[in-house]
This record gives C-alpha cells, structure tokens and sequence, in this order.
C-alpha cells in the first residue's frame, strides 16, 4: 500500500489534507505516499508505512549481518506534494536503486 500514518498534529502542521501525496526522503531515497491521518496518535514526528515496496524505496540494503535491512528508527523528511504522483507497483520494481 501506497500510504503513511502521519499523526494528526503533524498532519496539521505540514498543511496537509487527509489522502493527499505527500513526499518522504531518507538518506537512502524518497517516495511520493498518500499521507493518512493516524488512528493510532498520538506519537508526534513518527510516521508508519505498511511494509512493501514503496517503503523499501526508504531503507538501505545493509542487513548487519541480520538477514534483514533496518526498518524501524530512520530519520526522515516529509513534505506536501499533492500534484506529485504515486508510483504503481509496476513503476516501482522496475526503478534503478542507487
């Protein structure tokens, strides 16, 4: 899913709207998401994205030696971008990783 929980008064503050796009950058790459209003506030400057493609477009491929990439914990940034468009899956399987 194409989506991430922002918390209510975050959602406030960046002047975003319920299911509009908005833009998330890590170090690693950034996404265009549709920003949900979270139900599960508060938790101020956290944001949850369902795990699948479009958040592994945020992580890095570094397991640890883990097995698994770190998921949890990354900072990120997150802006408006309503006439930004959210890639299909389609689109994002087939882009060049960095």
């Amino acid at each position: 899913m194409a989506i991430c929980e922002i918390d209510p008064d975050d959602m406030k503050e960046l002047g975003a709207l319920e299911g509009e796009n908005v833009r998330v950058k890590t170090e690693f790459g950034e996404v265009i998401l549709r920003g949900t209003i979270s139900k599960q506030a508060p938790h101020r400057r956290i944001v949850f994205l369902p795990y699948g493609a479009w958040a592994s477009m945020l992580f890095g491929t570094s397991t640890h030696t883990s097995g698994m990439p770190t998921l949890k914990g990354l900072k990120a940034t997150i802006e408006r971008a309503p006439e930004a468009k959210v890639a299909t899956l389609k689109e994002i399987t087939s882009m060049k990783t960095k």
